[in-house]
């Protein structure tokens, strides 16, 4: 059993947060993500997986070291403050494409904690992670929708997709079920992914290669 920081049962797990539908009024409950689970390393020594800001191991007290897996954006965020000490600076170093997924207080954290004191609480929302950029208008897209919300194209191959959306949607279209699509992400990166997403992914890509319609079930908004 591979042991976490939060002592989950999954490295998939989810939250959830509440929300109102405007077409019922009616109050629902929309899929979040935690941010520990996009955000974490771990150790080589124990595999503990442990929050982004610690030096050491919670478990076993092993340091942090360039040998320790990281998360796919903890990686990409440690990669922009090499040599800064200007969060504003940092930030301009992550690609265009993954920039909304990594939050301003995790890199400010990164840099200095004391930098952090009245930072922005980062999003939860599934979409902030996993979208994507069309390749004609340039225009932000959920993972959810199958053609450009503003121009009305579908995906092409030049698109742009968010880290942890390209690591899903590479994985979903190689896959009939969702553990099949699991099973095609490395390990450490597995607790990146929510179920939610994959689930869609996966359903959606089937819906489309079986020739039916697809487009209510692959472009819920």
């Amino acid at each position: 059993k591979r042991r976490s920081c939060d002592d989950s049962e999954s490295n998939v797990v989810v939250a959830k947060r509440d929300a109102v539908s405007p077409s019922s009024n009616k109050r629902v409950v929309e899929p979040a993500v935690d941010i520990d689970f996009v955000f974490y390393w771990q150790c080589e020594k124990c595999e503990y997986v442990n929050k982004f800001y610690d030096d050491s191991c919670r478990s076993c007290e092993q340091k942090r070291t360039s040998k320790s897996l990281r998360s796919p954006l903890l990686e990409i965020a440690e990669l922009a403050i090499v040599g800064e000490n200007m969060v504003e600076v940092a930030m301009s170093k992550i690609p265009a494409s993954d920039r909304q997924s990594i939050p301003e207080m995790i890199v400010s954290v990164l840099i200095d904690p004391l930098l952090c004191d009245f930072c922005v609480k980062p999003s939860s929302d599934v979409e902030t992670y996993f979208y994507w950029n069309c390749g004609s208008c340039t225009m932000q897209n959920s993972f959810k929708k199958s053609k450009c919300a503003a121009c009305l194209k579908d995906k092409k191959q030049d698109y742009d997709r968010s880290t942890l959306f390209r690591i899903a949607e590479d994985a979903a279209i190689q896959s009939k079920t969702t553990e099949e699509a699991y099973s095609h992400v490395l390990e450490h990166e597995r607790r990146s992914i929510p179920q939610v997403v994959m689930e869609a992914l996966v359903t959606c890509i089937a819906t489309v290669a079986d020739g039916r319609n697809g487009d209510r079930r692959c472009r819920r908004a």
